[in-house]
C-alpha cells in the first residue's frame, strides 16, 4: 500500500531531467504535486520565449536535455548552437512530459497529512476554508511562497493537519528554528515537515516515510 509522493519541481535540479521524468512516471503508485519550476516551463511551453530567470533557474538547460533526448535533434557540441524555435516545439510535442503535467495536482491529503509544493493557499480570504475557495492562480501564489514567512505567521491548516512540503531548503528552517548551519536533511515542526534538499548544491534528494491513512476525496 505504500505511494510515492512527489513534492514538485522534478526538472531544472540537475543534469538528468529526462532519467528523473521517466523513473516517476514509471511508478504506479505515485501522486505527482505540481512545484513552480513546473510552472516556469509552462510558461516557456506557452510562449516559447525565456529570460535571464530561465537560464538561472535551469527551465532553458532543461528544455535543452529534453529536446536532445529526441531523434533528430541537431547540435553543434562545440559551440552549443542549436535551433530554440526546434528545442520549444520538441518540448511541446514530448509526450511524457506532457503526460507528467496532466497528472499533477495542487495538494494531496491523508488523514493527519497535508501534501504541498510550497504551502497551503494562505490569502486572508481563503485559509480557513482553502480546500474550497483557492483558485489556479492562489495555487500559483502558494507554489512560490516564501515558506519560513509563512511558517513564522503560523499560516497553518485549520484543520490541524501537519503540511510536507518541498520548494524551500530545509537548510533555512535548520538555521532559523536550530541555528544550524549547512544541514540539508528534512527539518521536522509540529505543524509541517520542509524536505527540500536544495539538490542543486547538495546532490541529493531527500525522502520521508510517513505512515498514515489514506482518504476517499482529494485535489
Amino acid at each position: 500500500n505504500h505511494v510515492l509522493v512527489s513534492l514538485g519541481d522534478i526538472v531544472d535540479r540537475g543534469p538528468k531531467p529526462v532519467e528523473v521524468l521517466e523513473y516517476l512516471m514509471g511508478l504506479k503508485n505515485k501522486i505527482l504535486i505540481k512545484g513552480n519550476h513546473e510552472d516556469l516551463a509552462e510558461e516557456m511551453m506557452r510562449t516559447g520565449s525565456y529570460g535571464g530567470h530561465d537560464i538561472s533557474n535551469g527551465t532553458w538547460d532543461t528544455f535543452r536535455l529534453f529536446a536532445a533526448h529526441q531523434k533528430g535533434f541537431e547540435i553543434s557540441r562545440e559551440l552549443a548552437v542549436f535551433d530554440w524555435d526546434d528545442v520549444v516545439m520538441r518540448v511541446r510535442h514530448y509526450s511524457l512530459w506532457r503526460q507528467y503535467l496532466r497528472s499533477t495536482v495542487n495538494y494531496y491529503e491523508t488523514a493527519n497529512h497535508v501534501f504541498v509544493h510550497g504551502w497551503i493557499p494562505a490569502k486572508a480570504t481563503v485559509i480557513e476554508d482553502w480546500r474550497e475557495l483557492a483558485t489556479e492562480e492562489d495555487w500559483e501564489d502558494a507554489r512560490w511562497a516564501r515558506s519560513p514567512f509563512m511558517a513564522s505567521m503560523e499560516m497553518f491548516d485549520p484543520k490541524g493537519k501537519k503540511l510536507v512540503i518541498g520548494h524551500w531548503h530545509a537548510s533555512d528552517f535548520h538555521e532559523r528554528y536550530n541555528l544550524d548551519l549547512g544541514i540539508d536533511t528534512p527539518f521536522y515542526h509540529p505543524r509541517f515537515i520542509a524536505c527540500d534538499a536544495c539538490t542543486t548544491r547538495s546532490g541529493f534528494c531527500n525522502v520521508v516515510v510517513i505512515e498514515d491513512e489514506r482518504i476517499e476525496e482529494n485535489a
